[in-house]
């Protein structure tokens, strides 16, 4: 058992990541400006709620519409006098059609209603004192600057 311990050693070496921090590579990678919005707790709970009834129903569309096309793409396989097999294929279609539609009904429904609610969240911003103000201030620090000189024109 001993001699294979430097062996393990070395493989688990190449193959595990050092603990200190001098071999962890990161590139940083700077952004610009981030906006950034300050969210009441209701509407944050509400987004929460939304977006994870949106992400289910995508799931479950996507899982029924599936097992629908499938079950549509074997049922010429199925020969006709296996009544049987050719009904349960049948019924897996439509069953699967119908709930598929259904919660890419309901998706669809929830993402426009999800993009609206965020973009009142987005509308209901207060700008900063400087934001509001900084085209007010440009423009008439613009004008004051060759109001305040005039003597130096004329010379």
């Amino acid at each position: 058992m001993n001699r294979f311990g430097p062996v393990v050693r070395f493989i688990a070496g190449l193959i595990a990541m050092p603990l200190d921090d001098k071999h962890i590579e990161a590139k940083p990678h700077r952004h610009g400006p981030v906006a950034t919005y300050q969210v009441f707790v209701d509407d944050f709970d509400r987004i929460q709620e939304e977006a994870s009834s949106i992400g289910s129903d995508l799931t479950f569309a996507t899982f029924w519409l599936s097992e629908a096309i499938t079950s549509t793409l074997a049922l010429p396989t199925v020969p006709k006098d296996w009544i049987r097999i050719f009904s349960s294929f049948e019924v897996a279609m439509f069953v699967g059609y119908g709930f598929g539609f259904y919660f890419l009904y309901r998706w669809w429904k929830q993402k426009t209603s999800l993009k609206r609610f965020m973009e009142r969240i987005r509308a209901n911003q207060i700008p900063e004192f400087g934001d509001s103000l900084a085209g007010t201030f440009s423009s008439t620090s613009a004008e004051t600057s060759t109001d305040a000189n005039p003597k130096e024109e004329d010379k």
